[in-house]
């Protein structure tokens, strides 16, 4: 889920989406409650990819990410989901979540299985990782402040806009609980 930007989280005029399995899109509209949206190919027909992650860095637009290279992009002024030609040619990764920088609709990332570590800037570009790290899933994504983070199996990955690495003191306290070696699923932060 994501909430509308500039709008306070729970406030009474603040929209929110929504993804799921079998393109799955839901607007909350307030006043109204939840509306079901739809994907739409350059013919116009309906198409339902899995979707598994949604940001909504600014009011005019919003991304929807998910199985083998799913990435939707949301336009206010058609109102209308549409296939992002932002997109890699050819990519076909299974995306699991998408975030957007607090306050910026140009510092986004995108990340999924096997390494996959997309950078918006006008267009996703895969980003490089550290050793160790080209393989492994990546199953969320979020930002606290102009810090990125990334859930990368029993290690956090952070980026400050520069090259992204593994959160050393986190991966130690994680590797010192006995009989058990931790796997972080989801990251979240606080915009400040």
């Amino acid at each position: 889920v994501a909430g509308e930007p500039g709008k306070a989280p729970g406030a009474a005029d603040a929209g929110a989406l929504a993804v799921a399995a079998a393109a799955a899109v839901a607007r909350f509209v307030p006043g109204q409650g939840w509306v079901r949206e739809f994907l739409l190919t350059s013919a116009g027909a309906v198409t339902s990819p899995t979707l598994r992650g949604v940001a909504w860095p600014e009011p005019s637009r919003a991304y929807a990410v998910g199985d083998l290279g799913a990435m939707w992009l949301w336009r206010a002024d058609t109102g209308l989901w549409e296939r992002d030609g932002a997109t890699p040619i050819g990519f076909e990764a299974n995306l699991m979540g998408v975030a957007f920088q607090p306050g910026s609709d140009a510092r986004g990332y995108a990340v999924g299985r096997a390494g996959t570590l997309l950078r918006y800037d006008k267009t996703w570009t895969q980003e490089a990782l550290p050793a160790g790290f080209e393989t492994r899933d990546l199953t969320s994504i979020a930002f606290a402040g102009q810090q990125a983070l990334v859930a990368a199996g029993g290690d956090v990955l952070e980026n400050e806009g520069g090259a992204w690495h593994a959160d050393a003191e986190l991966h130690a306290l994680l590797a010192s609980v006995p009989g058990s070696s931790p796997q972080l699923l989801s990251v979240a932060g606080l915009p400040d």
